[in-house]
């Protein structure tokens, strides 16, 4: 039985390292649910006894919520006796930590003081979130500043020289085929075998020598000279542009909230800097 336990140690010891986090309600079996009975629900006030040292039923239910979820892929049943199992476990180590002295041990007083005072600047922030929401009239605000976005469809034929690239640039203004003359000379292996096709790109997703170079560009119009980045040299086509709209207000709002209280705490911490005497 305890091999059992053991295999599923490095699982839930990590609810140890984590703060509290919502536990799946489902993962207990409904045949448990039914098995309790209301007397126990209420009388169940502890759940073990540990060389004399309680585990209640609320540090019972305090250590299931701080468990992380379970990973992806991993199908690992977690009943109340093995959940009991490892808070038992975790009952005699500390014990016998105390015993030998290391709770006043100056490193693990030192850690456990940073992770008070990181527990407690965390808190504080959340507390002041809570007490300071962001207005909706804030939140419009906001989304105000979310403008349509131009995409660009490219084509490009990348060189190791300026006077391959610009040999090419000329035979393809000639009339010769982009994509047939990216398959023959493009050395960019991946849009080569696409002929050149780079996709569909936002600004900050190219080079910025060639961002500067296709904004310029209409659709359909290929470059009048070769582009140098720090790959090579480009020769480059703008097939196409397309605007694309802002996502809609009520898609928008939880990353609009979060943008919010970024700005709320910076906020905060100017205003406690203004009445603070700092030397």
């Amino acid at each position: 039985m305890m091999k059992k336990y053991s295999s599923l140690t490095h699982l839930l010891v990590a609810g140890l390292l984590t703060a509290s986090l919502t536990f799946p309600p489902s993962a207990f079996s409904e045949e448990e649910k039914k098995n309790e009975s209301p007397a126990e629900k209420i009388e169940e006030a502890v759940v073990s006894t540990v060389n004399g040292e309680k585990i209640t039923q609320q540090e019972f239910d305090t250590y299931l919520k701080s468990l992380p979820p379970t990973p992806p892929g991993v199908n690992i049943p977690l009943s109340k006796d093995i959940i009991l199992q490892e808070l038992i476990s975790q009952k005699l180590v500390l014990q016998d930590a105390v015993k030998q002295g290391f709770d006043k041990d100056i490193l693990f007083l030192t850690q456990l003081e940073l992770l008070r005072k990181g527990t407690l600047f965390n808190f504080s922030l959340q507390k002041y979130l809570e007490a300071n929401p962001p207005a909706e009239e804030k939140l419009k605000e906001e989304y105000a500043q979310y403008k349509p976005r131009q995409h660009y469809k490219v084509r490009h034929i990348l060189f190791a020289n300026q006077q391959e690239a610009s040999n090419a640039l000329q035979q393809l203004q000639q009339g010769m085929n982009f994509p047939q003359l990216a398959l023959q000379k493009s050395i960019d292996p991946q849009s080569r075998a696409q002929g050149g096709d780079l996709g569909w790109l936002f600004e900050e997703q190219m080079l910025p020598e060639v961002v500067s170079t296709i904004t310029n560009l209409t659709k359909g119009q290929l470059a009048s000279q070769p582009v140098q980045s720090q790959v090579g040299w480009h020769v480059l086509l703008l097939e196409d542009t397309r605007e694309i709209p802002p996502i809609p207000f009520e898609a928008a709002r939880p990353q609009l909230i979060a943008a919010m209280q970024q700005k709320l705490i910076q906020q905060y911490l100017k205003e406690l800097r203004e009445k603070a005497e700092i030397k």
